[in-house]
Order: structure tokens, then C-alpha cells, then sequence
């Protein structure tokens, strides 16, 4: 099987292991800017559900998407209280990215590992999975505990018109 997007099938590339809804996702390195501790949201009125609010980044005001809701992951259910996601949201991470002229974060539950894996370890979806629109799946891989881990294209999560829909709102809360 073939990686979507591989340039080389013995290739060692890093990935940014991280959790959504308790399950483990992968993104290459090279897609990231930087990893932070959630920072204070501010939070825009009549924005994307996905859209977690915005955060200053050392002057820049950039836009967080809840990866959670974006990819449309459901939570399991537990037989643990959920009144307690306010302080669930403090305790995620940001995963900076840089997408075309869009400087966004990825909010995801926790990063678990940086994890070297080769084209040979990531196989394509399976052609049944394959019929699901997923443009932003690039492969399946495993993790250290052989569960599949899948592997995200960050680049591929966002439409144009919702990366456009994203500037604009962006650019609304700087020129206020």
C-alpha cells in the first residue's frame, strides 16, 4: 500500500502523537510551528462551533480549532461526571500550524510522544473507509501499544472557503 502524499516509502519521519476523545492521532512534525499549554480563550460570538475562540501568540492573535468537534470525533461515554469541561478545556494543548496564509491552532486533549515512523508503518485506509470523504486522513499507523493510530494532513482539515471563513473572522477582531 502506497502513503497518500509519501515521497518515500523507507522515509524516517517524526509525527506529534497526540489524543482526541481518548484516541490516539499522529501528524507529521513538519506540519507543526510549536506545542503550547491551552492559554485563556477568547471566545467570538457567531463563529464555527469548531472555532475554540482566539489567543494572543506573542502579539498575534490566532484563531484555535477544536480538532475534537472539526473532525466531528464523539466522546465515549463514561460513567464520569462531564460538568467538569470548562477545566478540561484549560488542561488541553495548542498545537500551532501554519496553513497557506493562515497561522491557526489545533486543540487536542493532551500530546502523548514524538514518534519516528517510516512509510512502510503507515498504510493507506482501507478502500471500504476510503468511500468517506476524509481528504485529511494521510495513512494509518500503530502506536508503541500496536493500537492504529490514524495520521492526520493538518493541511487537508480546513476547506478554502472555511480557511477564508477563518482570515475574515480573524481579521475582524484585529481591525475592531
Amino acid at each position: 500500500m502506497q502513503l497518500k502524499n509519501s515521497k518515500k516509502r523507507n522515509e524516517q519521519q517524526k509525527y506529534i502523537i497526540f489524543t482526541l476523545a481518548g484516541k490516539q492521532f499522529g501528524v507529521n512534525i513538519k506540519q507543526t510551528r510549536e506545542i503550547l499549554s491551552c492559554k485563556e480563550l477568547t471566545l467570538v460570538p457567531e463563529s464555527p462551533e469548531y472555532i475554540a475562540g482566539l489567543i494572543d501568540l506573542r502579539g498575534m492573535v490566532v484563531p484555535v480549532i477544536d480538532l475534537q468537534l472539526r473532525l466531528n470525533i464523539k466522546k465515549e461515554e463514561t460513567s464520569q461526571n462531564n460538568n467538569k469541561e470548562a477545566s478540561q478545556d484549560k488542561n488541553r494543548i495548542i498545537i500551532i500550524v501554519e496553513l497557506e496564509n493562515l497561522t491557526a491552532g489545533m486543540m487536542v486533549e493532551e500530546v502523548k510522544q514524538i514518534k519516528e515512523l517510516n512509510g512502510e508503518e503507515i498504510e493507506n485506509l482501507p478502500s471500504l473507509a476510503q468511500k468517506i470523504d476524509r481528504e485529511y486522513i494521510a495513512g494509518v499507523g500503530r502506536t508503541e501499544e500496536e493500537e492504529l493510530l490514524m495520521i492526520l494532513d493538518l493541511e487537508s482539515v480546513l476547506t478554502r472557503e472555511e480557511m477564508n471563513q477563518i482570515q475574515e473572522l480573524e481579521d475582524n477582531v484585529v481591525n475592531e
